[in-house]
């Protein structure tokens, strides 16, 4: 959940330990809250935003494995059953010169649980920490290019404008030895045009993992992808390793950009970053964005999409040929 205070907006979250006893004589306080303590930490480490109950003398360990037991299962039937479900945001463009290219999406994936739909950060933690990423990221490609052949035709799509879908790319993808045969192989499956299609790769991943990054990044631009460095100002330590990359996009890192109008530093940096994407002929792209106000100041800056709730709400994957199909534009009012 997001909340507000003295302007800022910040991302909030909870991982709660509950412990269960019995008053008694035998009860050390001491001991309550060690035990109390740690269930709060197993349940940050079953993936954050989890509740933990800790009950009589049961070791935390025990639960903790049986709780990592049933989330793999349910990972795993999800992707061989087809449980997830997908989501596109817009990113819409700043300046009119972009209009005429691509209507352009990025992939969010949902995981429906108990008549919930589960965020990213309640179950990828957990998908990580099983080594289960690479499969969800398999599955993604897949079902979003079944829907780019299904609403938009492929290489045969007829239309000026096509749709691109920008798709986020887990660690465990870059390091994946047989990662970029298996997005050629499903590229080639449904024939699509290369170019429909965008990876994210967070700049922290492509940092800790350069070499591995550099090397699937540069097979998946010769294969006619485009390739957009996420949450980029974060750690600028990347601007060394920046010209390697062959990347078409940057996208600002949210925590600048949400509090563009009302702190210069973070203005200040966002202008940095696209000063740096301009001079290098990157595209740039500032994410969560809220309000008329920072959308005015990105324009202003010259930042050339935007993308957040007040430019377009996730919609599923499924209303994708609606969605495209619109012929109003939010930036573009």
């Amino acid at each position: 959940m997001y909340r507000g205070w003295e302007g800022k907006i910040f991302s909030i979250g909870a991982s709660v330990g509950l412990l269960e006893f019995m008053p008694s004589s035998h009860v050390q306080i001491k001991q309550l809250f060690a035990d109390a303590d740690r269930a709060c930490y197993t349940a940050k480490a079953l993936g954050r935003n989890q509740v933990f109950v800790h009950v009589g003398h049961e070791e935390p360990t025990a639960i903790s494995s049986q709780r990592v037991h049933d989330w793999g299962k349910l990972l795993k039937d999800a992707i061989r059953e087809d449980r997830f479900i997908l989501f596109i945001q817009p990113i819409v463009p700043l300046h009119s010169g972009h209009l005429e290219r691509f209507r352009q999406y990025e992939v969010l994936l949902r995981l429906p649980f108990r008549q919930a739909l589960l965020n990213p950060g309640s179950f990828l933690p957990m998908a990580d920490r099983l080594d289960l990423m690479t499969g969800i990221d398999r599955w993604i490609i897949r079902k979003a290019l079944d829907a780019l052949v299904e609403c938009c035709g492929g290489r045969s799509g007829q239309g000026r404008v096509k749709t691109r879908l920008m798709i986020n790319l887990s660690a465990q993808s870059v390091q994946d030895a047989g990662f970029f045969e298996y997005v050629e192989q499903q590229i080639k499956r449904v024939d699509v045009d290369p170019g429909m299609i965008c990876f994210e790769i967070s700049e922290s991943v492509a940092i800790s993992n350069f070499v591995h990054a550099k090397r699937v990044m540069n097979a998946l631009h010769g294969l006619g992808c485009h390739l957009v460095l996420d949450d980029f100002g974060s750690g600028f330590s990347s601007l060394n390793y920046l010209r390697e990359l062959p990347l078409s996009y940057l996208k600002i890192d949210g925590n600048f950009v949400h509090n563009l109008v009302s702190n210069p530093v973070d203005a200040a940096m966002v202008k940095a970053v696209h000063e740096v994407g301009r001079v290098m002929n990157l595209l740039t792209i500032a994410e969560l964005v809220e309000d008329a106000e920072t959308l005015q100041g990105l324009r202003q800056i010259g930042v050339d999409f935007a993308q957040g709730y007040y430019c377009g709400r996730p919609v599923p994957l499924a209303q994708l040929r609606q969605y495209t199909q619109e012929s109003t534009d939010v930036a573009a009012a």
